[in-house]
């Protein structure tokens, strides 16, 4: 049986959130059923986000689940944890881990913030769920 992960991002930003499903053939995954990863830098969750910032390098952010980490590149920008949401720029190039065609990662901004592209698309609203491509899961990830 297929487990599912979800992964959830939540930052203002412009990004509130951001989610993805994927597929785990894991011993712990049998074990537990779906999972969801989340980074809620509104409420500050997981409390390691408190006073993150990646400006001008390469870094890991570490979610609820254990093992789970989004990479962001922010060598051109930066990716700032502010008091109840989390500010990102151009440049700045965040990588949700995805596993296979189909999975799910949700973004949620800031009311009307929707000013990136997630897996190359265009954001068109203020919570915009990709599904990975076929050609995302070797990569590994989905980026934002």
């Amino acid at each position: 049986m297929k487990k599912k992960l979800t992964l959830l991002l939540v930052a203002f930003m412009a990004v509130a959130a951001v989610a993805a499903t994927w597929s785990l053939k894991t011993a712990r995954a049998e074990a537990t059923g779906d999972v969801t990863a989340l980074w809620d830098f509104q409420h500050v969750n997981p409390s390691t986000l408190s006073g993150m910032t990646i400006e001008g390098t390469t870094g890991s952010v570490p979610s609820t689940v254990e093992g789970i980490e989004l990479y962001v590149d922010a060598t051109n920008g930066k990716l700032v944890q502010r008091t109840s949401d989390a500010q990102f720029n151009n440049g700045t190039i965040l990588r949700v881990p995805v596993k296979a065609a189909g999975d799910e990662v949700t973004v949620v901004s800031y009311p009307n913030y929707h000013n990136y592209t997630i897996g190359g698309t265009e954001a068109a609203d203020d919570a915009v769920t990709y599904k990975a491509k076929t050609a995302d899961a070797p990569n590994g990830y989905v980026e934002i």
